[in-house]
């Protein structure tokens, strides 16, 4: 009966939020986004036990994959809807917010619903009510012997613990909540580290990072990390793990760092001009690229889909990255040098589309390939830089290997060689 009526209300909930989503000023206030599908669910019912109307559903974003979204309410305009969460905030319901076209739940993907009646069904027990029989039914039924019957409880006796005030319990750090929810299922042993010229290393990262690029730091053994405190001091007084994951993801270059930093797969970047590989070392006149993933568009003739250890990272790495610091890609498109920081940041874009999402170097047919992502990230670094000048690799690049052929090529076109 309980089961019944509540599919009723959350079926009347859903339709209620749905066709107001379609009217032109209408929001909602997103009040949380996990990885994991219990801790939304355990925080949608906290809010549904404090008496709000709780919707939260599954959104697939690409490149960054499935999350689970937490919305809270519905108001005519965008000042409304920003007073209630303040008032949510001052209330410690929550500890951030973000204003929301209410039609954002209609792309929720097995939209769910917390209220109170259902919080309230579940500590209280469900009540069996024995429908009441008609004369003509207890007629029938007078000589005849009662079927045997099972004794039901009509409460469950359920013992809860304390309330506790959350105000008072020690708040965890909101930058490495951020982390946890980019790492998703990683295991804590990926990462990003760096080898060769660590100085140089940190230069072109800190480059791709962007503003504010103090935050990135090389720890011991080479291993690469974003700073927690400052990485929420950049993003703002008092943020919450939502507005630091917002500020990361609307930074493409720091986005990257953080998906290699703190996903599950161990990436090695080298600067040298010559790099560690499974087998011996080699020499890297422009860049190499290397991982233990068959590719067939490059080894499609390798027996047994099996790579040589020269063509593999280092014993303990899924990636390698090796870029020679002398060398230099002259974009014969825009006939302007690239940024060396650029191509460490295409490189590293292409390992982490190979490594993280099974791509190939190349596309085939709608299919892309590794290098149609890194493409696609430069061009937006570009966008969010326009101050900066950014020239991509997109079309083709002359690659310059050593000083004399910077020196002839400087030459030839009459640039200054302290160009980088």
């Amino acid at each position: 009966m309980h089961s019944k009526t509540f599919a009723s209300l959350f079926l009347m909930l859903v339709l209620s939020i749905q066709s107001h989503a379609g009217e032109q000023n209408n929001y909602t206030i997103q009040v949380g986004a996990f990885a994991d599908t219990h801790v939304a669910e355990s925080f949608a019912e906290t809010l549904a036990r404090a008496g709000e109307t709780v919707v939260w559903g599954e959104v697939e974003i690409p490149e960054r994959g499935r999350w689970l979204r937490v919305f809270v309410g519905s108001f005519d305009t965008q000042t409304e809807a920003r007073r209630y969460g303040q008032n949510l905030i001052a209330r410690a319901m929550i500890k951030e917010f973000l204003v929301k076209p209410a039609i954002e739940i209609r792309l929720l993907a097995r939209l769910r619903s917390a209220s109170r009646s259902r919080i309230n069904a579940i500590e209280n027990g469900l009540k069996e009510v024995a429908p009441v029989k008609d004369e003509k039914t207890l007629s029938r039924s007078e000589n005849k012997p009662e079927a045997p019957s099972l004794p039901a409880a009509l409460r469950a006796d359920l013992r809860l613990t304390p309330s506790v005030d959350a105000r008072l319990l020690p708040k965890p750090d909101p930058a490495l909540l951020a982390f946890k929810i980019i790492a998703q299922q990683s295991d804590g042993q990926g990462g990003l580290w760096v080898s060769g010229d660590r100085k140089e290393a940190l230069t072109r990262l800190r480059w791709i990072a962007g503003a504010n690029s103090e935050m990135i730091e090389i720890m011991g053994g080479g291993r690469v990390r974003i700073n927690p405190a400052l990485l929420a001091k950049s993003a703002g007084a008092q943020s919450g793990p939502l507005k630091i994951l917002d500020f990361i993801s609307s930074n493409e270059g720091l986005w990257l760092i953080a998906q290699m930093t703190e996903g599950a797969a161990r990436y090695l970047l080298h600067i040298g001009e010559d790099a560690p590989t499974m087998g011996n070392r080699v020499a890297v006149s422009g860049s190499i690229n290397l991982d233990n993933n068959f590719d067939s568009r490059i080894n499609p003739h390798r027996r047994q889909r099996l790579k040589l250890d020269c063509e593999r990272p280092p014993e303990g790495f899924d990636s390698l990255v090796a870029i020679n610091p002398v060398a230099r890609w002259f974009n014969l498109r825009t006939n302007r040098l690239v940024d060396v920081s650029h191509i460490t940041f295409h490189e590293l874009a292409e390992a982490h589309a190979k490594v993280a999402l099974g791509l190939q170097y190349l596309g085939h047919g709608s299919s892309q390939g590794a290098h149609d992502i890194a493409l696609e990230r430069e061009e937006r670094l570009q966008r969010q830089r326009p101050l900066s000048d950014v020239v991509t690799t997109v079309g083709s690049n002359r690659m310059l290997r050593s000083q004399s052929e910077l020196r002839q090529f400087y030459a030839e076109i009459g640039m200054t060689g302290n160009q980088r």
